[in-house]
């Protein structure tokens, strides 16, 4: 029977560090550690998602790395060393999520048309408008929640036409500040959760 500690030799002696390729014996290692373990860190990952589709994506990303991280791997607690990996991964995926959350200015605008958006909650999006200066706060309620036209806005106001367009593009782009603002401080949270369960349970130090 292969040893665990005969996978991890293998492992780390069929691997090229450069290009990450994985030998055929470091690939039959790899099988068997994921046959061993792989139930071990599904169940710490479930810790950290919020689903169980990311925890098993979150269990998917470990191994795939397992052969690059392995190299830095020092004899000891093996299991604790992969919830270690798990804790990584995760803090990894959360800020791999929050930018590819950016926002665009026309983001912004079908949000404010259809405020139906699944990653800003409409309460985020009127905090948002609620923050903005008053006259680009004016023109943004007029333009997406009256659906006014900028002609129709300039009178209401006392303002040219031009004005308005120009107060309504200067909204989107603050208001993109500040939902971004608000998706990077959720995510934050988020990475925070991770970190204080890990300290809690002394798996690693990040």
């Amino acid at each position: 029977m292969v040893t665990r500690e005969h996978a991890i030799r293998t492992l780390r002696g069929d691997v090229d560090e450069r290009s990450g390729r994985v030998g055929e014996q470091a690939q039959a290692a790899l099988a068997l550690l994921y046959t061993r373990y792989f139930a071990t860190v599904l169940s710490a990952a479930r810790r950290y998602a919020h689903a169980e589709a990311d925890a098993e994506d979150l269990a998917q990303d470990v191994f795939l790395k397992l052969p690059r991280a392995v190299q830095r791997y020092e004899p000891g607690n093996f299991e604790g060393w992969l919830r270690c990996l798990v804790v990584r991964a995760a803090v990894s995926r959360y800020r791999r999520e929050a930018r590819q959350e950016c926002l665009g200015d026309a983001d912004v605008a079908s949000m404010l048309e259809s405020r139906t958006d699944l990653e800003v909650p409409t309460a985020a999006l009127e905090q948002a408008i609620d923050a903005l200066e008053r006259p680009l706060a004016a023109v943004v309620r007029l333009r997406f929640f009256s659906d006014l036209s900028h002609i129709e806005i300039a009178a209401s106001l006392g303002i040219s036409p031009g004005t308005s367009a120009v107060r309504l593009c200067r909204a989107l782009k603050r208001l993109r500040l500040l939902l971004e603002a608000a998706v990077m401080k959720r995510h934050d949270r988020a990475i925070e959760t991770v970190n204080q369960i890990s300290r809690q349970e002394a798996i690693c130090r990040l």
